[in-house]
C-alpha cells in the first residue's frame, strides 16, 4: 500500500536502499527571484543534512533534491528505494525535497530553513518492524454480542479483528516495541465493557494473551462553550500502557447554542485527549482547530472555550508552475511550524515551513521528476507549542511522533479544501484523520 497516512504505516519492504554523500551530483542552478523561506538566519555555511526517506511496503523511487534558500536546484541525487537516508550538501537556510516517483500519484515532501547538521525524518518513514503472531483468548461477558479485539506493538502499526463470540481470535501486529497492548471491547445490550491487557512478546513463537477481566469504563466528558461560530466537535481518549498508544474512544457531534457535550470512555492510566472543533463549511472550505493534551491521568471532564483553541488560518495560492501560498492567522503566538499541501493534477506536495504568515514561494523542481500543472490549494495547517517555540525543519516529526507529556499540549489550526478536508477525528493511536492523505 502506497497511500501511507501519519503514523498509520506499514512497515517498508523493498531493497537496503543507502546511500552516501557522494549519491548527491551538482547539477546547475537557475536564477530566481528572492528567498522563498523566512525566519532562517544563514551562516554562510555548507554542512551535511541526513534525511530519512519514506518506508513503503511495494517498490518506490524516490530522489532527494537540494535546493539554496531561494528554492533554486543545487543538486539532486541518483534514484533510490524505500527507506533511503542520504546525508546531502545543503547551504545554511536551504530546502531540501523529497520527492516519489514511483507510482501513479507523485508524492513530494519539502523542508524550508534547513540548516547544516539537521537530519530530517520523512512522516512516511518508519522504524523496521517484526510481525509477530498474537493468540488473544477471551473470557465470556454476559450479554455481549460482539467483541472487539486491538493489538498495537509499535507508535505506528495497529491491528484489529472482531468476534461474536468468546473464542480465540489471532492477530499479527507489525512490532518495534517489546511488548503488545491489546484492547478488547465487548457490547453488551446495556453498554460495553473493557479489556486492555499488556505482556511482553514471546522471544519465539506466538505470544498468548488471556482476557479474563473485563471493566465498565468510565466516562470523560469533555464540555465546551462560547462556540458560536463552530458547528461540530470531536473527542478521543488515548491511553499509553507498557509504552504502547492505545486509542480508547472517541466521540462526535454537533454544537448546538454555542456549547456542547461529549463522553469518551476512560480507563485509569497517563495518556493523551484529543480535541477538535469544526466550522460550517464555506463552499468546499473547513476550518477546524484541534488540541492534543497529555495528561497524567485521563481526567473526569475537560471544560475549555474557544480562546483555548487557535484561531483560524486562511491561505490563497497563485497559478504559477512555482507557486506562492499566502496565508495568514490571527494567532499572537509564535507557532512551531507551518504545513502546506497542493495538488498539480495528480501529484500531491507537502511543504514544511516557518510558521510566519506572509507568503511562501515553492522551490524549484525540476521538470523530469514533477508535473507542469495549474496547482490547487488543498490545506493550510499551523503548529504550536511551548515544547518548540523556535523554527527547526524536524519540528513536524517531533511534535507528532511523541505524545506530549503531563500537562504539555500542541494545538493546530487547519483549513482544508475539496477532497483533503476532513474534520472528523478517529480515535485510535494513530493521530491522522486530520493531516494529508499521504501522511
Amino acid at each position: 500500500m502506497r497511500k501511507l497516512s501519519l503514523l498509520a504505516l506499514l512497515a517498508a519492504c523493498g531493497n537496503d536502499a543507502k546511500t552516501t554523500p557522494d549519491a548527491a551530483k551538482a547539477i546547475d542552478a537557475k536564477l530566481v527571484d528572492g528567498p522563498a523561506a523566512v525566519n532562517c538566519t544563514p551562516t554562510g555555511a555548507t554542512g551535511k543534512v541526513t534525511v530519512d526517506g519514506p518506508s513503503s511496503d511495494t517498490p518506490i523511487q524516490v530522489t532527494f533534491v537540494v535546493h539554496d534558500a531561494s528554492g533554486a536546484v543545487v543538486s539532486r541525487s541518483a534514484v533510490m528505494g524505500a527507506d533511503a537516508s542520504p546525508m546531502l550538501d545543503v547551504p545554511s537556510c536551504g530546502m531540501v525535497t523529497v520527492v516519489d516517483t514511483g507510482g501513479s500519484e507523485p508524492h513530494a515532501v519539502t523542508w524550508m530553513g534547513v540548516q547544516p547538521g539537521d537530519h530530517l525524518l520523512h512522516l512516511n518513514h518508519v522504524a523496521a518492524a517484526t510481525a509477530h503472531a498474537v493468540s488473544v483468548q477471551l473470557a465470556a461477558v454476559t450479554g455481549a454480542t460482539n467483541y472487539q479485539v486491538l493489538a498495537t506493538c509499535s507508535p505506528n502499526h495497529l491491528t484489529g479483528t472482531s468476534s461474536t463470540t468468546a473464542t480465540t481470535v489471532t492477530l499479527n501486529p507489525k512490532c518495534t516495541d517489546s511488548s503488545v497492548s491489546v484492547l478488547v471491547t465487548a457490547t453488551t445490550p446495556t453498554g460495553s465493557k473493557m479489556s486492555l491487557v499488556t505482556v511482553p512478546l514471546a522471544a519465539n513463537g506466538t505470544t498468548n494473551v488471556a482476557i479474563t477481566d473485563y471493566q465498565t469504563p468510565s466516562t470523560s466528558t469533555f464540555m465546551a462553550h462560547d462556540l458560536t461560530a463552530f458547528a461540530s466537535a470531536s473527542y478521543a481518549t488515548t491511553i499509553i500502557d507498557g509504552g504502547n498508544l492505545v486509542a480508547l474512544g472517541n466521540a462526535d457531534g454537533p454544537i448546538t447554542n454555542g456549547a456542547v457535550s461529549l463522553a469518551a470512555p476512560l480507563l485509569p492510566g497517563a495518556g493523551e485527549i484529543q480535541l477538535q472543533l469544526a466550522k460550517v463549511p464555506s463552499g468546499m472550505t473547513v476550518h477546524a482547530t484541534l488540541l492534543l493534551r497529555g495528561v497524567s491521568s485521563i481526567p473526569n471532564a475537560v471544560d475549555l472555550a474557544a480562546s483555548d483553541f487557535l484561531p483560524d488560518v486562511d491561505g490563497t495560492i497563485d497559478t504559477n508552475t512555482r507557486p506562492t501560498i499566502t496565508w495568514s492567522t490571527a494567532s499572537p503566538i509564535a507557532g512551531a511550524i507551518a504545513l502546506f499541501e497542493i495538488h498539480m493534477g495528480t501529484a500531491q506536495w507537502n511543504v514544511l515551513a516557518p510558521p510566519t504568515p506572509g507568503a511562501v514561494k515553492f522551490p524549484e523542481l525540476p521538470a523530469d521528476l514533477w508535473p507542469a500543472s495549474t496547482p490547487e490549494l488543498l490545506g493550510v495547517f499551523d503548529f504550536e507549542s511551548a515544547d518548540a517555540t523556535t523554527y527547526a525543519a524536524n519540528n513536524l516529526a517531533t511534535l507528532l511522533l511523541v505524545p506530549p507529556a503531563a500537562g504539555h499540549q500542541v494545538r493546530v489550526s487547519t483549513q482544508q479544501m475539496g477532497s483533503s478536508a476532513r474534520v472528523t477525528s478517529t480515535a485510535r493511536a494513530q493521530r491522522s484523520s486530520w493531516l494529508p492523505s499521504r501522511w
